[in-house]
This record gives structure tokens, C-alpha cells and sequence, in this order.
């Protein structure tokens, strides 16, 4: 296998349009083989949407600071914009954005694997 490198996004796209055509063509051990490979890919997703939520929130607020932005403002907004883009209700936003933070800290104190 070769390097491991991030995808770009266009990268991404173009996988995910190809994933929506996978079929198992009538072999049982394929399918089995498939699913355990989507569901490989779904952690690893949920894991990236985690540390790419913090992302975001850190520069939100970094960007506000710098603006001069009052600290009881910082945290405005990001909820419902990772809402949106993950196609989920502000509620939900919330959640994942508490959730991103608690494992962007531990990652940082290096209980968490190597960035």
C-alpha cells in the first residue's frame, strides 16, 4: 500500500458518488465483506466529523477574538452552522459541537491518537 495522505475534497466527492453504486452482484460473501468495510468507513467518518467540528469551532471563535468579538459571543452560531451542515437539527449541533470538544481536548492531552 502506498502513502496515506488526507483527501481533498473533490477527492471525497468523487468516492462517496462511487460508493452509492457499490452492489454486491448476488455473491453472499462479498456483501458480508462490503458491509464490514461501510461500517469501517462510518467509524472513521464519525471520527473525522469530530475532529473537523472542533476545527471549525476553534477558528470561529480564534477569528472572533481577533475581531474583538465579546467572549459571551464567541460560541454564537457554531452549533447551528455544524447543524446545517451535517444536515441535522441546531439541537443536534449542539451535541456534536459539545461532543467534538470534549475529544479535541483529550486528544490534546495525548490520550487520543497522534495528529
Amino acid at each position: 500500500m502506498g502513502e496515506l495522505m488526507a483527501p481533498d475534497l473533490d477527492e471525497l466527492l468523487v468516492f462517496t458518488a462511487r460508493l452509492r453504486c457499490v452492489e454486491a452482484g448476488g455473491n453472499a460473501g462479498l456483501g458480508i465483506e462490503w458491509l464490514d468495510a461501510i461500517e469501517t468507513l462510518k467509524s472513521v467518518g464519525c471520527a473525522a466529523q469530530a475532529v473537523i467540528t472542533d476545527a471549525v469551532a476553534t477558528c470561529i471563535r480564534a477569528e472572533r477574538k481577533a475581531d474583538s468579538v465579546p467572549r459571551a459571543e464567541w460560541d454564537r452560531g457554531i452549533a447551528s452552522q455544524i447543524a446545517l451542515a451535517r444536515r441535522e437539527s441546531p439541537n443536534r449541533g449542539g451535541r456534536h459541537l459539545g461532543f467534538a470538544g470534549v475529544g479535541g481536548r483529550t486528544r490534546r492531552r495525548g490520550r487520543g491518537p497522534p495528529e
